[in-house]
């Protein structure tokens, strides 16, 4: 039931939590957490809500859709600095061992997304990440621009010295 709700919850404030702020909720018996959405900012905060509440979540799975034309991909990282990560909106995550990204595109919000995980999650063991590649002509172009993706995580501060992050480009092209 809990889970359901934590789906509703998410749903109903498309992005913006702090509507629940005045009434704290708590899913003590939460132990994975599904999401769909986009890895734009307004979900970003209500995923590290939606973590903040659930605090005996053990792993997290995330299937990212498609994605807002203000979000810029891997290139753009270079504007990304260790102030944007420090003002990210969450706390300590004590439980979380296992993360699992679909439909990853590398994108400023997303490397947000997991360099904050990877400083505030406590015991995390390992990060599967996955992207899909539509064009067989750039599928190696994909493979190499994932590599400096997970080049850049691996620069980052975390708070579990044992987390393994794994990556995998999926080739997914259309028939003719």
């Amino acid at each position: 039931m809990s889970l359901f709700f934590a789906f509703l919850c998410t749903k109903a404030l498309g992005g913006s939590p702090d509507i629940l702020d005045s009434r704290p909720l708590e899913f003590y018996h939460l132990r994975i957490l599904k999401l769909s959405g986009r890895s734009s900012r307004d979900s970003l905060r209500t995923i590290f809500y939606m973590l903040k509440i659930s605090p005996n979540i053990k792993a997290l799975y995330l299937s990212l859709g498609p994605q807002d034309s203000s979000d810029p991909v891997c290139p753009f990282y270079h504007e990304l600095n260790s102030e944007d990560i420090q003002a990210l909106p969450c706390c300590m995550i004590y439980h979380l061992k296992f993360v699992k990204i679909k439909y990853l595109r590398g994108s400023v919000n997303e490397l947000k997304l997991l360099a904050s995980l990877l400083k505030h999650a406590m015991v995390l063991e390992k990060v599967m990440l996955y992207s899909l590649c539509i064009n067989k002509n750039f599928i190696e172009g994909k493979k190499k621009e994932m590599e400096k993706f997970c080049e850049m995580l691996l620069t980052f501060p975390r708070a579990s010295r044992n987390a393994v992050i794994k990556y995998s480009v999926t080739p997914c092209f259309p028939k003719k």
